[in-house]
């Protein structure tokens, strides 16, 4: 598995296809914040699927649960944030998360680092989930 970044992906079209025969799986990364002139993530997302078509591997999402505050700090990404990506990329195969500790923590943690909003985005994902298996029952 290979986790790129999902920006610029026309730049990087022939390395790709040179790549990712030696591959099993493409999981890339940064959907939610395409640059400004680049595809918009869903344009990305179906260049690389055509990629990992042609090279007949497994295109699955690497889905990051953080933002970036005003001085680089990492911060806890809104629940609505989530949900977008989760539901706006149909053709992922599988979808990963990638958290760095303290920032999706459970309220039953005793060490809580991150504070109340990595709760809250814990608790919000936890209500999602479960909305979503009620609808598919």
């Amino acid at each position: 598995m290979l986790a790129t970044n999902s920006h610029h992906i026309h730049l990087a079209e022939s390395t790709y296809a040179r790549l990712l025969p030696s591959l099993d799986i493409l999981c890339p990364f940064g959907f939610h914040r395409m640059p400004e002139g680049d595809f918009t993530g869903e344009e990305a997302a179906t260049v690389l699927q055509q990629l990992c078509n042609n090279a007949g591997f497994h295109l699955w999402m690497d889905l990051y649960v953080f933002d970036f505050a005003p001085d680089g700090a990492l911060i806890p990404r809104s629940i609505n944030g989530l949900i977008s990506d989760l539901t706006r990329f149909p053709n992922f195969e599988t979808i990963i998360c990638y958290q760095f500790p303290g920032l999706l923590n459970s309220p039953r943690m005793s060490i809580r680092p991150g504070g109340d909003p990595t709760i809250q985005l814990f608790l919000a994902y936890q209500h999602y989930l479960n909305e979503t298996k009620s609808l598919k029952k």
